[in-house]
């Protein structure tokens, strides 16, 4: 059994334009100069994870030569190609030596997270097929929701109410033999991976934590955090 990491890089970070029209969105500053991919390749160092491919599309060349072979992040690092956008699981057709008993890490390129990465990989030890690291989050509503029974008469009536949700990270892990499902050469994301192992009995864990997680990928969030981290770096 061997582990391996996979950063999503590919995309053409659409969300976060213009700042994307001249960086990859993995390359986009988090703390000082250090980069989101920076970020995510020094958590699986510490987190003992050392075999990382990055899946590069957009602006790919630019990724490669701030990265290198990963050994300033304490990693090893390899490069998968896509020549055209293959979603969030078509990628990872892309490995050609992964073993049916392999575990096989997947993260979002715009992901910034403290969450221990092993914790999820342990889930694959507990007999599920594939895992998916999840938060829990509300979604709060802008307008006043009406509850009428069969006859339209109100029932109860909620001024701009808050919903629980529980929502994925953008990280997952699977076994080996999971990449038997995956389509070659077509986009293929990951919501239909998971949909095709449930549809075929097999066991998909959600794993819940309460580890710091954002979502990078809007230019909303992503200044939202830029100014908490320049925030707390005031208060320190």
């Amino acid at each position: 059994m061997r582990d391996r990491a996979v950063i999503l890089a590919g995309g053409r970070g659409t969300r976060l334009t213009p700042y994307t029209a001249i960086l990859p969105k993995p390359l986009m500053p988090l703390f000082g100069e250090q980069a989101i991919i920076e970020h995510v390749l020094t958590g699986l160092a510490r987190c003992k994870i050392s075999r990382v491919t990055i899946s590069l599309g957009y602006l790919g060349h630019l990724i490669e030569a701030v990265i290198e072979d990963g050994a300033k992040y304490g990693v090893q690092v390899d490069y998968a190609r896509e020549t055209f956008p293959l979603g969030t699981a078509g990628p990872l057709g892309l490995l050609g030596d992964i073993k049916p008993n392999d575990r096989i890490l997947v993260i979002n390129g715009d992901t910034y997270t403290d969450f221990d990465y092993r914790l999820v990989l342990d889930a694959l030890d507990e007999g599920a097929d594939a895992a998916v690291v999840c938060v829990e989050r509300s979604l709060s509503s802008n307008y006043g929701v009406v509850h009428a029974d069969h006859t339209g008469s109100l029932v109860r009536y909620e001024e701009k109410p808050s919903y629980p949700l529980t929502v994925s990270t953008g990280i997952y892990a699977m076994q080996g033999k999971v990449l038997e499902s995956i389509p070659r050469d077509e986009r293929f994301d990951m919501p239909d991976l998971l949909d095709v192992l449930v549809a075929a009995g097999r066991r998909v864990q959600c794993v819940v934590t309460d580890a710091e997680w954002r979502d990078l990928g809007r230019p909303e969030d992503f200044l939202s955090f830029r100014q908490d981290v320049e925030t707390l770096a005031s208060e320190q």
